[in-house]
Formats: C-alpha cells, sequence, structure tokens
C-alpha cells in the first residue's frame, strides 16, 4: 500500500454540452430492442431542460458535468455540490497552484501574447464558504 490516494486530486470535466443534431433519417433497429438508431451516424443528444447544445452559447452548451476526488478534497466539503462558474482552462492555474509552480508563461509575454487566461479555482472546491473567482465567461458567436 503507497497510500497515494491522500496526495490524488481526480478531475472528471466534459468541454461542452452535448451534441445536439437532427437524427433523421432514422430507423427502428429491432437489433436492439426497437431502438431508434441514425443512418447518418450524427445522432443528436439530449440537453433536457437547458436549451441549446455543442457550437451553441446556450446553456445547453456550456453547462457541463465536472466532478472532483481524491484525498486532496478537505473532508469537510466531500460529496458537496460548488456553485460558480468554471472555466476549463482555469484547471491548468489549479494544477499549478497545487504543484507549486507559477502558471505565467514569461516567454509567451515576451513574445506579446496575453497572459495565461486561467484562474486558480482551489479555494472555490476546496472551501465550504469560498466565492468563486469568475464571475463570467466571454462566449463568441
Amino acid at each position: 500500500n503507497r497510500n497515494m490516494w491522500k496526495d490524488t486530486l481526480l478531475v472528471f470535466s466534459s468541454d461542452n454540452g452535448g451534441y445536439v443534431r437532427d437524427a433523421n433519417p432514422c430507423i427502428k433497429d429491432t437489433r436492439y430492442d426497437g431502438a431508434t438508431v441514425s443512418l447518418n451516424g450524427e445522432a443528436g443528444e439530449s440537453n433536457f431542460q437547458l436549451r441549446g447544445g455543442k457550437y451553441t452559447n446556450f446553456e445547453g452548451a456550456v453547462r457541463a458535468a465536472a466532478f472532483v476526488s481524491g484525498g486532496m478534497i478537505p473532508e469537510n466539503v466531500r460529496n458537496s455540490p460548488v456553485e460558480g462558474i468554471i472555466h476549463i482552462a482555469d484547471w491548468y492555474a489549479t494544477f499549478c497552484h497545487l504543484a507549486g509552480v507559477d502558471p505565467a508563461d514569461s516567454r509567451a509575454e515576451a513574445n506579446g501574447l496575453p497572459p495565461v487566461d486561467s484562474l486558480n479555482i482551489w479555494e472555490l472546491i476546496s472551501s465550504v464558504f469560498s466565492k468563486p473567482p469568475r464571475a463570467e465567461v466571454f462566449l463568441d458567436s
């Protein structure tokens, strides 16, 4: 037993909502208990009760499932929901923080590139009373 779980942070995060597409033409396939299958290979997903899906700016596209687990999560917040806006890019700054590394990219900045757009969300996911560091996410249409 190496006792590695106590130093583990397991993150599962989707990057977007389901792909919503018209599944026509469809057929009833008797091989799978009459399930509807798409002939064109582009069957859609349901993001019900949210509007829209992947490739849109509606909530069905930008609200996605995520969870974290592991021994690094304090016991008092385990199995608790987190309310707040988190962008998938925020995991970069968070992992850097946990590893004790500066997330800034000095070579990129020296070449005129913008700074890394990632916020450390560790306080949000490890504390019961933390305020989300991100108030909004820019959506491009």
